[in-house]
């Protein structure tokens, strides 16, 4: 496939370039955003092997997709699709963590709302594959996305009300697997679709390399946002404009979701992110509520009592340390299970 890698190729772009590259950047979400499915999962062709499964055993990890969606499927592949396709467990890039475990299929069945995806991906499979040290504070941040997701209680983008559809997504977009032509900013071509599925459209809709603003608008992790300090020349407050712009008249649901739904992306980040002492999940818990992202004063009250969680969580750590105790230093034992 022709092209240069994005992220190589982007401090070579002119301004003209970089908007080629965003109007194609936006009808690439667009056109996938058109597939759409009744539940959360991956694409997968049945063979005749699965179809001698069991209806029993198939029944809750596989389900034929609609015939609209096969419709659409044809209308943007150039090789045939039958009703041999089926959606089935998801295929998201946390699950394949191997620090925590990568769950079996049957543990990543598809989901049917948006808060079972979010539970699915925090626990890292259904029964959850997390320690029971870490596990209470994926059940923090599953709390924190439910009480965000009731803040929108008519929206069908971000709360409860959203309709039964996911939208299908490539779950792994960055500079190194979007291909253009470094003459025109023109995408050429998309490679490594192996997490691609059906998803929560507030999920994906994020951007990519510059065109990413989530750690712009929200704290990741541990890092404040960035607030765009790093947007010093004029044609750069130019082309988010244009980004921006162009995508709320292709699609404004797309837009609403890069805009609004980085809070929920940032929860997302922190729920799917590695345990300690490598993660920073309890760091993005803790600067939240001290930093007051929660806003209280039009919220109301935080989800829970922080100084009850925290001498919760002084005490995981003491059982933690304990149960480590007979078996090594937690740091030695670390880098030989996981190296670095």
């Amino acid at each position: 496939m022709s092209g240069a890698e994005l992220g190589e190729a982007w401090d070579q772009l002119q301004y003209p370039q970089k908007q080629t590259l965003a109007r194609n950047l936006i009808d690439v979400y667009d056109q996938l955003s058109r597939l759409k499915a009744d539940g959360c999962g991956g694409i997968y062709h049945s063979t005749r092997q699965m179809d001698n499964l069991s209806s029993a055993r198939r029944s809750p990890r596989w389900q034929p997709l609609s015939l609209k969606l096969l419709r659409l499927m044809r209308s943007h592949c150039n090789h045939s699709i039958d009703n041999g396709y089926e959606l089935g467990p998801l295929q998201d890039v946390s699950l394949i963590d191997y620090r925590l475990g990568v769950p079996s299929p049957s543990q990543t069945m598809p989901t049917f709302t948006s808060e079972e995806y979010f539970k699915l991906v925090a626990f890292n499979g259904n029964p959850p594959t997390r320690s029971d040290f870490d596990l209470p504070t994926r059940e923090k941040c599953v709390e924190l996305f439910q009480s965000i997701h009731r803040l929108y209680p008519s929206s069908t983008l971000f709360g409860p009300s959203e309709p039964s559809n996911f939208y299908f997504s490539h779950g792994d977009l960055h500079g190194g697997n979007i291909l253009i032509d470094p003459q025109s900013g023109a995408i050429t071509g998309i490679i490594d679709w192996e997490a691609a599925g059906f998803r929560p459209l507030w999920a994906e809709v994020l951007g990519v390399g510059w065109f990413k603003e989530d750690d712009q608008r929200f704290m990741i992790g541990s890092n404040g946002p960035g607030e765009f300090k790093d947007d010093t020349a004029p044609e750069d407050i130019q082309l988010r404009a244009f980004f921006q712009h162009h995508l709320h008249r292709k699609n404004p649901d797309l837009f609403s979701c890069f805009v609004g739904g980085a809070e929920l992306r940032a929860v997302l980040y922190a729920a799917i992110d590695d345990p300690r002492p490598l993660g920073e999940t309890d760091i993005f818990l803790h600067k939240y509520h001290n930093l007051g992202y929660w806003k209280e004063g039009r919220r109301g009250a935080f989800p829970w009592d922080m100084e009850a969680w925290l001498h919760r969580r002084i005490d995981l750590d003491e059982a933690e340390m304990k149960r480590v105790a007979g078996h090594g230093d937690f740091e030695t034992l670390w880098t030989e299970k996981w190296g670095g």
